[in-house]
C-alpha cells in the first residue's frame, strides 16, 4: 500500500513539471472566459489522458509499434524519405509561424502603445518566453 502511495505522489510531482500540463494551465487561465468552457477543456484533456493511459496499459502501443516496425522494415527507404520531407515541411511551417507572430506582435505592440493597455492573451507565443 505504501508503494502505491509513494508511486502516486512521485508521479504527481513529476507531472507538475510536465510542459504540456503547464501549457494547458496557461491556456485555461488566459484564454477561457467562461467556467463552462474551462470545464469542457479540462474534461477533454482528462479524457484524452485516460484513453492514452488505457492504451499504454493494455498494450496498444506495443501492437502499433510492431506494425510500424514491420512497415519500416519493408519500406525503409520510402519511410526515411517521407520523414525527411515531412521534417522539412514542418520546419518551414514553424519558421513561417514565428515570422508571422513577430510581425503581428510588432504591429500589436504599436497599437497597445497607442491604447495604453497591457498585452493580453493574444500576445502569447512560443517565442515570448525568451
Amino acid at each position: 500500500m505504501s508503494v502505491l502511495v509513494i508511486t502516486c505522489l512521485s508521479a504527481g510531482l513529476l507531472d507538475s513539471l510536465n510542459p504540456s500540463a503547464i501549457a494547458q494551465m496557461m491556456i485555461i487561465e488566459t484564454m477561457v472566459q467562461k467556467r463552462k468552457n474551462a470545464l469542457f477543456f479540462i474534461l477533454g484533456i482528462g479524457l484524452a489522458n485516460f484513453v492514452l493511459g488505457l492504451g499504454i496499459l493494455y498494450g496498444i502501443v506495443n501492437v502499433l509499434a510492431s506494425i510500424l516496425a514491420h512497415i519500416v522494415e519493408r519500406h525503409a527507404d520510402t519511410v526515411s524519405t517521407l520523414a525527411f520531407i515531412l521534417s522539412l515541411v514542418l520546419f518551414i511551417a514553424g519558421i513561417a509561424m514565428i515570422m508571422r507572430s513577430k510581425t503581428k506582435r510588432s504591429t500589436e505592440g504599436e497599437e497597445e502603445k497607442l491604447d495604453g493597455r497591457a498585452a493580453g492573451a493574444s500576445a502569447l507565443s512560443p517565442t515570448s518566453v525568451s
